[in-house]
């Protein structure tokens, strides 16, 4: 069996027409160690939230933005292995559409 690495797996989307703003992501290692975006137009603004299964929140990042259509921060969030976390982008301006990767 192959193990899954933390790049191969699928973003996490925000879009504004469908009305899909995140979903449940299953941790596959101790830590979530960057935090990526790809938005659909440059300084798009917005907030990212992460909270385990109990609705505590373990990462919460306000005012996400950059000049440009990619946005990357090193958060070195630790997790359990196989924890579920639900990841949630809120408060968007300037964006309909955002794809975040956590690895």
């Amino acid at each position: 069996m192959k193990p899954i690495s933390t790049t191969e797996l699928p973003s996490i989307k925000f879009d504004s027409e469908s009305g899909e703003n995140g979903r449940k992501f299953i941790a596959q290692s101790g830590k979530i160690g960057w935090l990526h975006s790809l938005s659909d137009t440059p300084g798009a603004k917005f907030d990212i939230i992460i909270k385990d299964s109990l609705g505590r929140t373990k990462f919460e990042k306000r005012n996400c933005h950059s000049e440009t259509e990619r946005f990357g921060e090193l958060v070195n969030l630790p997790t359990n292995l196989g924890e579920e976390l639900d990841v949630r982008i809120e408060n968007v301006r300037g964006a309909k559409k955002i794809d975040l990767f956590l690895n």
